[in-house]
């Protein structure tokens, strides 16, 4: 109708080359009609603007997430956490077997529930059985800080095809170190030491995490490091300045 389109990327998905068959699928012919229609596509990190252009010849914009700064660290860290949506990608069934075998430490799952019921439920039952494993099924969004602030390391079992979790800035946020078991875009939590990513290897994942739960000069230290990390790359105030002066040229 004339009106001006920005579009930002959400998950890798969004900037995948289809098969020769993907391209020919209604679905996947709309997304490709909008994108090209797009008068500005924004990109929330390195590899999907690298892929943009390889794969579509579009050349993206890279405006980070934003998120609040850092707050002060919370001194009665305790659990373990995991947070997400009941999705295949995010795979929390992970999560429950890493707190089956590690059944000392004290575990928070936050589950929002999505449209396959069937594997929420069954997630919950799971859930439900372990001693050491508190099960939440949903928390507001305008209180799941405190939830951040008393993990001692926050647990990521989502595949590579996650984009940029929020849930990653939230930690950072709170200053807790991020356990990530594949997703780490544009080597990140690696680079800035914010962390620990086990390259989808689970056994790796659990001794890391036995490892580094009762660390304290570490969780200091690499919480520390994430802290800088989003302060430094995630200002609300920097971003929107940059959306703004994109807005304007168009």
């Amino acid at each position: 109708h004339g009106a001006k389109f920005v579009y930002m990327a959400a998950c890798v998905w969004d900037v995948e080359r289809p098969t020769l068959r993907g391209w020919f699928h209604w679905r996947r012919a709309l997304y490709w009609t909008g994108l090209k229609k797009a008068n500005a596509v924004v990109a929330q990190s390195e590899l999907q603007e690298e892929a943009f252009l390889r794969n579509f010849n579009i050349k993206a914009r890279i405006i980070r997430s934003f998120q609040p700064p850092p707050e002060p660290v919370c001194l009665d860290k305790r659990h373990l956490l995991w947070v997400g949506r009941a999705n295949p990608v995010k795979r929390a069934e992970l999560f429950i077997d890493l707190a089956e075998r590690l059944s000392d430490t004290p575990c928070v799952m936050i589950l929002n529930a999505s449209r396959d019921q069937e594997y929420f439920q069954g997630l919950k039952e799971r859930a439900k059985r372990l001693s050491n494993l508190e099960f939440i099924p949903y928390v507001p969004h305008d209180q799941i800080m405190p939830y951040f602030h008393q993990a001692r390391l926050f647990v990521n079992t989502s595949t590579t095809d996650e984009g940029f979790p929020n849930t990653y800035l939230q930690a950072f946020r709170a200053s807790a170190p991020v356990m990530a078991l594949a997703a780490d875009p544009d080597g990140l939590i690696r680079k800035n030491n914010m962390g620990f990513v086990a390259d989808d290897n689970l056994a790796v994942l659990e001794n890391q995490i036995t490892r580094k739960f009762s660390d304290d000069t570490w969780i200091q230290q690499t919480g520390s490091n994430a802290a800088d990390y989003l302060r430094q790359n995630h200002d609300p105030e920097k971003l929107v300045e940059e959306w703004g002066k994109m807005l304007e040229a168009l």
